[in-house]
């Protein structure tokens, strides 16, 4: 019977869960929103959240599907200069 040691390999798994709300303050961070733009939209009714006390817990869910719903971000429009403006246009 072979006695040798064998190495045991452990896999650890961490399974990283979404939070259920987050504070207001941590809503800021995660959405680049401001204080005042989260409490609007949870005034219109577009994020939602739950009192604890006097604290205002925002449902991450419901934070998640505002930003889902914003449009898109488009870069590259038209230019404001249309014609190359030299120095000598300027006179200088």
């Amino acid at each position: 019977m072979d006695q040798t040691a064998k190495p045991v390999t452990l896999s650890l798994s961490i399974q990283e869960t979404e939070p259920l709300t987050v504070t207001v303050e941590r809503g800021t961070e995660l959405t680049g929103l401001s204080r005042s733009e989260i409490y609007r939209r949870l005034l219109s009714g577009e994020v939602k959240a739950v009192k604890k006390g006097r604290q205002t817990l925002v449902i991450y869910e419901s934070l998640k599907e505002f930003i889902r719903s914003l449009p898109p971000a488009k870069f590259g429009g038209p230019s404001l200069a249309k014609e190359k403006i030299t120095l000598e246009d300027l006179g200088l």
